[in-house]
């Protein structure tokens, strides 16, 4: 599981050694035309952070008796308002303690600032400097196309040589580092949170919290890391006029919603189980256990309940349900659509508030803490294909340091995908991201097959992911695990041409079929 507490090594190591080896903060080089792109400095003590990495993460960790007291927390804030609030995001912070050392810097000036609270549905922290005089965007990117060109600012460290009135011989100094990028395609991840995504080849960790603008230098948003060359892109009006907002509003940290059930994925469950549920595909989560007093007991949730939609998103499985309702605030109102006995209802839930737990990284959508390894496995494919890609183009590149440390970076994550891949055991089967199994006359379920997958097999057409016991094709000698190669004498390489020539089947049904890596026909009564 590639899950990660969000810049822990590198704030603990890096900006140790800039406690131990600075006494001041030279101003990064904001840019001119960018004046509400300012970076945030913030300090904690290191005994206070260790204690709570060992007993959250119970992690061994060993501070030498010469460390630092404090420890930094570099990172990029975007002004959004003329108030002087500044949105950004933090590590290392203790969600019971407001009283943390912050400061902002914005075209060489620096001013204190105090930490109002943080949004944990989105892992906003919004921060408050009156003394702040920077203008806000100005000009707001609306829409951003698929595929646009984007710029990306983002904090760096550099060494710098120090002061020779000082007895240090090096510095660690703040920067802005201009990134380039692109908008990349929607996902259920994304569309949970209401972000675009990016890519970047240069997007790493210490980039969490860059402000992405335009190449006409029109502001998009703010980026949440997502995994090496990839990003959340939170749109500046969303974070400006709903995230900040509430924070603001109650001028404390904004818990994520809770709902209050217990339940299990439909891949779970078996053909015979899912006709007795009366739903058509695998998608969705059943409710197992209600909790009493929680929000989906007030609501009028109950057990045997099928929860298929989230609002307007599709619940796919119980990964999709627990990131929908930890990217959404305590107290908002959600319409649930849910299957209840046959049929179905709609459900509105004011969700409650999720006990507060420090921020961590998914890396989208390959680290998804999912039972269903078929989605596991296809957000595993999909990264391995995107490091593969990055790693082309960072070929491509002159010889440089920047350019052998993407390359170890890319084929380090590789094998690490890899190896998870092969855990799963890769040769069983992989499913597109947004697929999930269907239903077919004669009693057997089926998916679509990725390219890798029907790759590996030799062959393209729709995988059976179940056979209902008894049923027709059952009796015929349809197995799981067999590709339905055709129907009808008719190819069928994927789910929807199979529904299309089943539908229009009448009597006896002819399948070909590859079964053990053979060729079968099966035949039966569809009557």
């Amino acid at each position: 599981m590639m899950r990660i507490r969000l810049g822990t090594a590198f704030i603990v190591i890096a900006m140790a050694a800039a406690a131990s080896a600075q006494q001041a903060q030279p101003a990064p080089n904001v840019p001119d035309d960018h004046p509400w792109v300012v970076s945030v400095i913030h300090s904690t003590d290191l005994t206070e952070v260790v204690a709570r990495m060992r007993e959250e993460q119970q992690l061994r960790i060993g501070v030498p008796g010469s460390g630092p007291q404090a420890i930094y927390n570099v990172t990029t804030g975007l002004v959004i308002d003329g108030d002087g609030h500044v949105i950004t995001r933090l590590v290392n912070w203790n969600p019971a303690n407001k009283n943390q050392t912050i400061s902002i810097t914005s075209q060489g000036v620096s001013a204190p600032a105090h930490l109002i609270g943080v949004d944990c549905a989105t892992g906003f922290a919004i921060l408050e400097a009156p003394s702040l005089k920077t203008a806000q965007p100005a000009n707001v990117a609306r829409p951003v196309a698929r595929g646009a060109k984007v710029t990306i600012y983002g904090t760096d460290l550099v060494l710098k040589q120090a002061s020779p009135q000082t007895n240090y011989q090096i510095s660690l100094a703040p920067v802005i580092t201009t990134l380039q990028g692109q908008v990349g395609p929607d996902s259920i991840y994304s569309k949970a949170r209401g972000t675009l995504t990016l890519v970047s080849e240069s997007f790493v960790a210490r980039y969490d919290s860059s402000i992405v603008t335009t190449a006409d230098n029109q502001i998009i948003g703010v980026a949440q890391y997502a995994g090496f060359g990839r990003a959340y892109l939170f749109p500046f009006e969303l974070l400006r006029d709903v995230v900040a907002k509430r924070v603001i509003a109650q001028r404390d940290n904004v818990l994520a919603g809770w709902l209050g059930t217990a339940g299990t994925g439909l891949t779970k469950l078996s053909l015979d189980e899912l006709g007795s549920l009366g739903v058509e595909s695998k998608a969705g989560v059943i409710i197992r256990e209600v909790i009493p007093q929680s929000p989906a007991a007030a609501a009028g949730l109950a057990a045997n309940d099928v929860i298929v939609m989230f609002d307007d998103l599709k619940v796919n499985g119980e990964a999709d349900l627990r990131l929908m309702l930890s990217s959404s605030p305590a107290g908002r109102a959600v319409k649930l659509h849910v299957i209840r006995d046959r049929q179905p209802v709609d459900v509105s839930v004011v969700l409650g508030a999720r006990p507060f737990s420090p921020p961590v990284i998914e890396f989208d959508p390959a680290a998804q803490e999912t039972p269903d390894k078929f989605q596991k496995m296809v957000g595993l494919e999909q990264h391995y294909e995107d490091l593969q890609k990055v790693g082309t183009i960072y070929q491509s590149k002159p010889p440089s340091k920047e350019r052998d440390l993407g390359l170890r970076n890319i084929t380090v994550q590789s094998q690490e995908t890899l190896a998870e891949l092969n855990r799963l055991n890769v040769n069983s089967v992989a499913v597109r991201e947004e697929d999930v199994d269907v239903v077919f006359a004669g009693g057997f379920a089926g998916r679509d097959m990725t390219k890798q997958f029907a790759a590996s097999r030799g062959a393209q057409g729709v995988w059976v992911s179940d056979v209902r016991s008894g049923s027709p094709a059952g009796r015929a000698g349809l197995t799981a695990n067999d590709v339905i190669l055709a129907a009808q004498e008719q190819e069928t390489p994927d789910c929807a041409a199979l529904l299309k020539v089943l539908s229009g089947a009448q009597g006896r049904i002819s399948l070909k079929v590859m079964h053990e890596r053979q060729p079968l026909l099966i035949a039966f009564d569809n009557r």
